[in-house]
């Protein structure tokens, strides 16, 4: 979810993952991720959906085991992060993987509103290319965190 150029989801195919869906709204980005899939001739694997996730289910041909995801962490927009969880939660995925700011309250709160067990798994400076309007430096880098959600039995 947020699938960008795939980096993620092709990774997953290529540690052994037996389907991959990624999910990205943005067409440009979506061009990009396809051409990435047939470039790694992955489209066996891999499938590629164009949707806005809105914190409902996305309804998909195969069950999902486990969700990857980069969401936005809500520096520019408040909460922009919610709906991607909400998201995942509403399809009830039992194991979700993601990295966020490590400054980031509200995960703990969140994770146990919906059921599942929050952990942090790895934490490092991730380092920054200036990429967007709101990026000052030409490099920076910022503390994030990977985290694994599990759903409560």
């Amino acid at each position: 979810m947020g699938a960008g150029n795939g980096v993620l989801g092709i990774g997953a195919a290529f540690l052994g993952a037996t389907h991959v869906t990624m999910v990205e709204c943005d067409p440009r980005t979506v061009d990009v991720l396809q051409h990435n899939v047939r470039e790694v001739e992955g489209e066996s694997i891999c499938t590629v959906i164009n949707s806005r996730v809105n914190g409902h289910p996305i309804e998909l041909d195969k069950p999902v085991d486990m969700a990857i995801m980069n969401p936005p962490w809500g520096v520019q927009t408040l909460r922009a992060d919610r709906v991607f969880f909400e998201t995942l939660f509403s399809m009830e995925i039992p194991l979700i993987h993601f990295i966020h700011s490590i400054e980031a309250e509200h995960l703990l709160p969140l994770a146990l509103e919906y059921g599942y067990e929050l952990h942090s798994i790895y934490q490092d400076d991730f380092r920054l290319p200036a990429a967007y309007a709101h990026h000052t430096k030409n490099k920076s880098s910022t503390r994030i965190r990977c985290y694994r959600l599990e759903k409560k039995n």
